[in-house]
């Protein structure tokens, strides 16, 4: 009551100094708490700026506490791993999934690395993962200490290489492949770089080709180890080497360091930074092809020129190509006349079911071997043919290659054989001499009716008899002697007092003329 009653007595001076003071220290609180607010809403949204920042990196990350429990975790390392916040955030990373992270190499880095070095750069850790598999893991750490809060924690980013890693070795192997095929091809390789096309490598094949050493040849060009591509401007070609991706250069001549002129086919790959240039000596295989092109005018002159017809079908019988021989032997003139024609067309009628059958037989056992077919031609003229046949796939396409012999005279001589036998033995069998022809083993193979007449035996009962079974034992020393003989000398020899013993017993005295038998190749003919 006594102060206030004192306040009464103040100036009004007083009053308002006192009140302007008021207001200046309820501006100045509101000034500090506006700071402050601000500093939390910064703080906030700095907070949320980084955790932005977090969920939108594409690597899974990890946040942990200085006892290396999780305390937050971005959304990729979910996906990544398979697992749950709920099961992740305060968890031992040891712990996480099953035990899964429980790693030697990482609890080495988390525990040994890191507090020393406060950060670890690109660490390989691969791993058996529980619900992925294994896996190749990149990791990156850093140690962070809040001091606005008082704590320490450790950020642990985790990147999957296992593709990477992949594709590296890919890439290793795909290079060292390359290096192989480059060290041993047997083409000359050499590379060049694209701006002046100087030599940069070059592997031994160029060497032994060109007779140009590998630091020889390094730095050099193209036209100075003997090979000159064109005589345009060397950007011209690399230009439409960018075009085309590659440039084919055939029968180019290239001289090599001892002079020598080689021929060669040569092209340019592009190979992005580099170009390949790829040498092969064609000079043996053209030296081939010329050898097989005066080979192929041989075989066809041969083909025109010989007696033998030769002709190719298809599956069905069609001529596809034949020789003049072969058209003749058709009744025709020119080849035109006869192609896409069947072979059964002039073959007479009684034997065309037998050629279309050995034509589908031929393509089922590869051949025919010796058989006769009867052609006819427009006025009715019968051929006699023997062929023979190969079946052969040129080009993938099905084929018969055939030989047909005209075998007119063969037959005529044939004929005239069999007539000339059947006088001889109408001749033979019309003698009153008896005439009889013995294997080497002395069995009975030939002999007229004459013979069954002077020994009284069958027909039936002399085919296959010995001698010795109707001689007598007193001349059959001598017979053999005599036969011994004639086989040691070939000569024929006369016979005297031939003892034969007839069917009944009763003996009679013949005298006989022997003569040995050869084949066509001089050699005792065993019938």
């Amino acid at each position: 009551m006594g102060d206030f009653m004192k306040d009464d007595h103040k100036t009004k001076k007083q009053l308002v100094d006192e009140l302007t003071e008021l207001r200046s220290q309820t501006a100045a609180l509101k000034d500090s708490t506006t700071w402050i607010i601000s500093c939390e809403l910064a703080a906030e949204e700095a907070r949320r700026y980084a955790e932005s920042i977090v969920e939108t990196v594409r690597e899974p990350l990890l946040v942990l506490d200085a006892d290396l429990k999780i305390i937050s975790a971005n959304r990729n390392f979910y996906r990544t791993f398979k697992v749950t916040p709920g099961e992740t955030i305060g968890s031992f990373i040891y712990d996480l999934g099953n035990k899964q992270w429980d790693i030697p190499k990482l609890r080495e880095l988390l525990e040994e690395v890191l507090p020393e070095k406060e950060a670890f750069d690109d660490f390989e850790v691969a791993h058996n993962f529980q619900d992925i598999g294994h896996k190749i893991m990149l990791l990156n750490a850093r140690r962070i200490d809040r001091k606005d809060i008082g704590a320490k924690m450790i950020l642990l980013a985790i990147e999957d290489i296992t593709e990477r890693k992949q594709l590296e070795n890919l890439l290793t192997e795909s290079e060292e492949r390359y290096r192989r095929l480059f060290e041993t091809a047997s083409d000359g390789i050499v590379l060049l770089e694209k701006r002046e096309g100087k030599i940069t490598h070059a592997n031994p094949a160029t060497e032994k080709m060109l007779g140009y050493t590998n630091q020889e040849s390094i730095g050099s060009k193209l036209q100075d180890i003997g090979i000159l591509l064109d005589r345009g401007d060397f950007q011209t070609t690399m230009q439409h080497l960018n075009m085309s991706g590659i440039i084919n250069y055939d029968d180019v001549p290239v001289k090599t360091k001892s002079g020598q002129h080689i021929d060669t086919d040569i092209y340019l790959v592009d190979r992005a930074r580099l170009v390949q240039c790829n040498i092969r000596d064609i000079t043996d295989h053209k030296r081939a092809e010329e050898a097989l092109r005066g080979s192929e005018k041989k075989y066809q002159a041969l083909i025109e020129t010989t007696q033998t017809g030769y002709v190719i079908i298809d599956q069905v019988g069609l001529v596809l190509d034949a020789n003049p021989e072969y058209v003749r032997l058709t009744g025709h003139h020119d080849l035109s006349e006869i192609v896409g024609r069947s072979v059964i067309e002039w073959t007479a009628d009684h034997e065309k079911e037998k050629n279309a059958a050995a034509v589908g037989e031929c393509f089922k056992t590869g051949y025919i071997k010796n058989l006769e077919i009867d052609y006819v031609d427009s006025k009715g003229s019968f051929t006699p043919i023997e062929i023979n046949a190969t079946y052969m796939e040129l080009e993938g396409v099905a084929q018969i290659l055939t030989l047909c012999r005209d075998i007119t005279d063969r037959k005529r001589a044939e004929e005239m054989l069999r007539e000339s036998e059947e006088k001889y033995r109408g001749i033979l069998e019309n003698m009153d001499d008896a005439y009889y022809e013995l294997d080497l083993n002395g069995n009975l193979v030939f002999f007229n009716e004459a013979l069954t007449l002077k020994t009284g035996y069958s027909r039936v009962e002399l085919m296959g008899m010995n001698y010795r079974q109707y001689i007598s034992p007193e001349t059959c020393k001598q017979v053999s002697r005599v036969f011994s003989e004639i086989y040691r000398t070939g000569q024929s020899v006369k016979l005297f007092d031939y003892e034969v013993i007839m069917q009944g017993g009763q003996k009679r005295n013949y005298e006989s003329w022997a003569n040995l038998l050869f084949d066509n190749n001089k050699k005792p003919c065993d019938i």
